[in-house]
Parts: structure tokens; C-alpha cells; sequence
């Protein structure tokens, strides 16, 4: 018998490869993002802390009072838990806020519904807003899948469709509240009468064998027998709190490693939608490297039918020069951005926009940490009294709001368990 004739010709067989090979990276692709949307983070699968940590802390005779430098996520959550476990604390806030870089526009100021200043996304599958929690609290929060469909980039004067990018990205948001409701309604409540706005600390005195005294720039002395430092890394490399004895020569050079990137937001309100949900102003190269401004649907599946583009820009030479404009400035160049990406249609149809400049809050100083650093240094207790956390203290977490929280509360941990007596 005669073989039959293989009608499969090169050219059939490079299009089924290709075909192939396309079908491969969208199932692999789709098999990334859900692994990267359902990823909770390990530190809340650490071994849970129980009211009964303390009871050999709290039975030593000394008077035991911890006091909690800074009021941001890190801050709040090592408070939260100092409450939980029955330990007399403080916290001591620099601004007239709680939160730090976790901020709320609410609805009616600019829009109908709130926006997040500065942190807004949920880097890892949302029941990590639970998992947090160590009172009884059951968290009633509706969040959403956050995965651009329509992805643009912009290059030599063109702008080009990235959609492929959706299948490689995807993370949750809050669909109708935000960060920092979640830190109001779940965490304040416990610490609102531990907590002191307006006391921005300028000196902590550990001179003393026993006790810690810090003073703030309004002339109050406030004394514990510890002390958590939870302010963002910038306020402790630019020597804002004194600290006697100075802090050790290996924390000091640990502390101008980290790089903590210049960054701001901006909201822009159009009254005709000219955009895709994700806009990178420049290639997807130069975004990675942290060179250009991401522009994205800000009502990306929320509830409004408003039309607002957003921005955020941290990093590289790009934010440096935007964060050093006024506000006004900084809209103007957004739109001139815009224009040339979009024809003029940005300032044809501009409404209004609103700035949060996280570089020039004073308290604050930049948008967040994200290189590699001696975090063991930093992370190292002096003389198991002086601590310190935040999200540029937290390794598989770095630069996030739940990491700023975990690592909060796992180092209130590491103080119970480093003065236990028993």
C-alpha cells in the first residue's frame, strides 16, 4: 500500500507552530496570573500571636509602656497589636492624620467615589484584609479584579496596542472604599485613645538603663520602657529624630542603602474618554526601569460613571523633575503629556484634576523602598529596646501596605519574646 501524501507543507507547519506556540503563552500567561492574584503572602501563615505571648512580659515588675513612633500602617498595626496583647502603649504621629502614605480622597471631593491618595493596590489575594486582623473582627469589604484589558504603550511619536500584557498582570483593588477605610474601620477603633496627632518626634533618649524618653518639636516628653520606630525610611536617613547613643555605625550605613523613589499621583477629569485602561507614557522597557509615567483608568470597574485618567510616576529622572513642580505645574505637564499621545485631545476635554505630591510631604518624603539592602541591619533591635518596622522592613513584602502591617505586627512579636523573663 502506498503511503499517503503528507499535505502538511512547511508553510502549513510553521502557521500551526506559531499558532501553537501563541496558545501556549496565553495558557501559561492565564495559569501566571491566577497564581499571582490568589498568592498570600507567608508571613501571615507565621505562627499566629495569642493574647497569652505577653503573659511573661507583662509579669516582670518592671512598669512596662511601649511607645510607637509613627502612625502609618506599621505604626497602627504595632499598636493594634501591643492592644491586643494587653501592653500599655502610645503612638506618636508626626502630621494631622493617621495613615501615613495611606490617604483617602473622599467621595464628593472630587469625584462620587473615594480614591486612594497613596497606596491602592492589593498585591495579593484580598483575604489578606483578614488575615491581619487579631480581634474578632469580621471584614465586610468588597474588592475587585484588577486586570487592564486595553494596554497602550507610546514610542518614537506612536502609540502601540499592549493587550498581551493582561494575561501577564493582575492584581485586586477596593471597589468602593479604600486603604485607608480599611484601616478606619478595622484598626483605628482599637488605638484612637493611644494616639497623638501633631507630635512629630525629634529625639529619643536611651541613655537610660530602663527607661526611653522621646521628645517631640512641640517640647512634650513622653517615657516608655521601649520604643518602635515605624516612620518611613527617609525621616531616619535624613537624621530627623536624634537618637542618644546614635544609632549603631552598621544601622547608620544600612539606612543610606534604601532607596526610597521620589513619586506622586494625579487625577485627571475628562468629560469624553479618549483612553485605554492602562497608558504607559513611553516603552514597556523603559516603565519596567522605572523611567516613565503610568497613566490608567482610575474608575476601573468602580462604581461611577465619571471619566478620570490617573497618574503615578515614581522613579528615574522623569518623577524627580515632576515632583519638584507645583501642583498646577504638575497637571499642565500631564496634559501636555497627554496631548501628544492623544492628539490634543487631553486638554480638549480636560474638566479638572488634583495632585497628592508624596516627595514633598514632609513627613513622608518620597513614594516607597524597593531595592535590595542589608534589611537584617536595619531590622536588628538596640539593646531589646529600640525597634523598627515598615514596608522597607519586610523581606516578601517590600513596598506594600499589608507588608508595612505584617511587619508591625510581627516585630511587636520579636519584642514580647526578646523581654519575656520567664
Amino acid at each position: 500500500m502506498k503511503p499517503m501524501p503528507n499535505k502538511c507543507t512547511p508553510k502549513t507547519r510553521k502557521i500551526f507552530l506559531v499558532i501553537f506556540g501563541l496558545l501556549s503563552v496565553v495558557i501559561v500567561a492565564t495559569v501566571i496570573a491566577a497564581v499571582v492574584s490568589t498568592r498570600t503572602p507567608e508571613a501571615t501563615l507565621s505562627p499566629p500571636i495569642e493574647t497569652s505571648l505577653a503573659d511573661a512580659f507583662l509579669q516582670d515588675g518592671d512598669d512596662k509602656h511601649v511607645i510607637v513612633v509613627g502612625a502609618g500602617a506599621a505604626g497602627l498595626f504595632a499598636c493594634y497589636t501591643l492592644v491586643y496583647l494587653g501592653i500599655d502603649c502610645t503612638i506618636l504621629e508626626a502630621s494631622d492624620s493617621f495613615g501615613g502614605r495611606v490617604q483617602e480622597l473622599p467621595a464628593g471631593d472630587f469625584v462620587d467615589v473615594p480614591l486612594d491618595l497613596g497606596a491602592e493596590w492589593i498585591h495579593v489575594n484580598p483575604r489578606v484584609l483578614q488575615d491581619m486582623l487579631l480581634f474578632d473582627d469580621e471584614v465586610d469589604v468588597e474588592t475587585i479584579v484588577y486586570q487592564p484589558q486595553t494596554i497602550s504603550t507610546y514610542r518614537n511619536n506612536k502609540r502601540r496596542r499592549n493587550n498581551w500584557v493582561r494575561f501577564f498582570y493582575r492584581e485586586h483593588k477596593f471597589y468602593n472604599s479604600t486603604w485607608h477605610s480599611y484601616l478606619a474601620d478595622y484598626v483605628y477603633p482599637y488605638v484612637a485613645d493611644r494616639l497623638e496627632l501633631n507630635a512629630a518626634v525629634t529625639s529619643v533618649d536611651y541613655s537610660n538603663a530602663t527607661r526611653v524618653t522621646v521628645e517631640t518639636a512641640d517640647g512634650r516628653t513622653f517615657s516608655g520602657s521601649h520604643v518602635i520606630v515605624a516612620t518611613p525610611v527617609t525621616i531616619l536617613q535624613d537624621g530627623d529624630i536624634e537618637f542618644d547613643p546614635p544609632l549603631p555605625e552598621k544601622k547608620q550605613a544600612a539606612l543610606q542603602q534604601v532607596y526610597m523613589t521620589a513619586g506622586l499621583k494625579a487625577w485627571l477629569e475628562f468629560d469624553e474618554r479618549f483612553f485605554p485602561d492602562m497608558q504607559i507614557a513611553g516603552s514597556l522597557s523603559t516603565f519596567l526601569l522605572e523611567e516613565g509615567a503610568l497613566y490608567f483608568d482610575a474608575l476601573f470597574r468602580k462604581p461611577s460613571d465619571r471619566i478620570v485618567l490617573a497618574l503615578f510616576q515614581v522613579g528615574g529622572d522623569g518623577a524627580y523633575k515632576r515632583v519638584a513642580m507645583d501642583d498646577a505645574s504638575i497637571l499642565q505637564s500631564s496634559l501636555n503629556e497627554l496631548d501628544q499621545i492623544f492628539d490634543g485631545k487631553a486638554s480638549e476635554h480636560y474638566v479638572k484634576g488634583v495632585v497628592q505630591n508624596w516627595s514633598t510631604e514632609p513627613f513622608i518624603k518620597g513614594a516607597y523602598s524597593y531595592n535590595d539592602y542589608n534589611m537584617a541591619a536595619l531590622r536588628k533591635p538596640i539593646d531589646s529596646r529600640i525597634y523598627f518596622c515598615g514596608e522597607y522592613l519586610n523581606y516578601d513584602d517590600q513596598s506594600t501596605v499589608h507588608g508595612a502591617a505584617i511587619s508591625g505586627r510581627n516585630t511587636v512579636r520579636r519584642l514580647v519574646l526578646d523581654n519575656n523573663v520567664l
